[in-house]
Parts: C-alpha cells; sequence; structure tokens
C-alpha cells in the first residue's frame, strides 16, 4: 500500500501563503506547506470532516479564491496540546489550478 506522501498529485513546497477560511480562524493564516492541490496548516481546532469551507489563498501579491475546501485528514499536535495539524483539499477547475501552479512555480522560479 502506497503511502500518502507517495500518492500525491501535486508536491508540496513549504512556502509562504495566508489562508483566509473565517469558519476556521477569525483571522487569516499561515500554511506549513502548500501544493496545486490544497495545503497543510496548524490551528487551535480541527477542521471538521465533510464539512465544505470557504477559504481564499493568497501568494505574494495574488489572491485566489474563494473556493470551497475539504478538511482530507487532522491530528493533534502532541507537542502542542492545543494544536492540530490538518491537510486541505481545494476545489477549484482545472484552469483555477492551473493558474494556481502557476503562481506557485512564479514563487518558486520554476514549473511545478
Amino acid at each position: 500500500m502506497e503511502s500518502s506522501r507517495n500518492s500525491r498529485r501535486f508536491f508540496r513546497f513549504r512556502l509562504p501563503a495566508l489562508v483566509e477560511a473565517p469558519q476556521l480562524s477569525g483571522q487569516p493564516f499561515e500554511v506549513e506547506d502548500i501544493s496545486a492541490g490544497g495545503f497543510m496548516a496548524v490551528l487551535p481546532r480541527a477542521p471538521k470532516a465533510g464539512v465544505k469551507y470557504d477559504i481564499s489563498v493568497r501568494l505574494g501579491e495574488a489572491l485566489f479564491g474563494p473556493y470551497e475546501a475539504l478538511a482530507a485528514w487532522n491530528r493533534q499536535v502532541t507537542t502542542r496540546p492545543a494544536a492540530w495539524s490538518f491537510g486541505m483539499l481545494i476545489k477549484m477547475l482545472d484552469e483555477e489550478r492551473e493558474d494556481f501552479a502557476d503562481a506557485i512555480s512564479a514563487m518558486l522560479g520554476s514549473k511545478v
């Protein structure tokens, strides 16, 4: 059985990105990593599985969204009792995903 890390459709990168998700946090939050398919972040509470969250993502000066996002997984951070690590899948059209991937590439200075 392949691990989720090896079966990812998009590579993840550690880039400065801010997510606005009012249902999760009253203020924008930074991601731990990001890809053309979603992101990982840490917050004081975990997103609920099966719930659609409205999000926007800021990459540099570009703002993407609003999009729907779903929690792919979550787990409590053992070294920080009041923190949850989670992955979100961003639902967007293929053309939007290409633009999103291009913005990530531009920040990296390469093609994703």
